[in-house]
């Protein structure tokens, strides 16, 4: 009994490894960071595959900044 426990487990366990998945589409997002700052982010797609990406705050509790990222996406 226990045998075929551990047999449907791993191919179902198996199986959670090998479907294909889909993700959200969106085009903008926004959003707060935590940690050893706080921030707020903001990100929106260029194209398909290119993202702009800006977080505003401070950061390690010392300095306030600014960061501008770009993201490329294969």
């Amino acid at each position: 009994m226990i045998k075929r426990i551990l047999t449907i487990s791993l191919i179902v366990l198996g199986s959670l490894f090998t479907t294909e998945s889909y993700c959200q589409m969106y085009d903008s997002a926004a959003g707060l960071r935590g940690g050893t700052g706080a921030t707020v982010s903001y990100k929106k797609f260029l194209g398909r595959a290119i993202a702009f990406e800006g977080i505003l705050g401070s950061f390690d509790y010392d300095f306030f900044g600014a960061s501008i990222l770009i993201q490329k996406y294969t």
